[in-house]
């Protein structure tokens, strides 16, 4: 890591206190995550999409480890979502 770049424990400090200062507590930076995944999710955007753009290796992380929060659908519910592609699945990649 090059000497004028802050560390990932300097980043969070600063988020913390951003969060902190903002009224909003305590916020990790893995909420971006869900946060960016539910917005996804929200627009319609195709899960094999979604995947992609979380840079998940397998979809199954994409569904149940950042579930959809609008609805309340996520790995901590204990609920497992599972993924059935549609017939021509490429068209959704492209």
């Amino acid at each position: 890591m090059p000497a004028n770049q802050p560390s990932k424990r300097e980043k969070s400090r600063a988020l913390q206190d951003a969060t902190t200062a903002a009224g909003i507590g305590k916020l990790g930076t893995h909420s971006f995550r869900h946060t960016y995944r539910s917005w996804l999710d929200a627009v319609g955007t195709a899960i094999t999409v979604q995947q992609r753009l979380m840079r998940d290796s397998d979809i199954q992380t994409t569904l149940n480890i950042y579930g959809d929060v609008v609805t309340g659908q996520n790995g901590s519910s204990g609920r497992t979502r599972t993924y059935n592609p549609p017939v021509n699945s490429r068209m959704l990649c492209h």
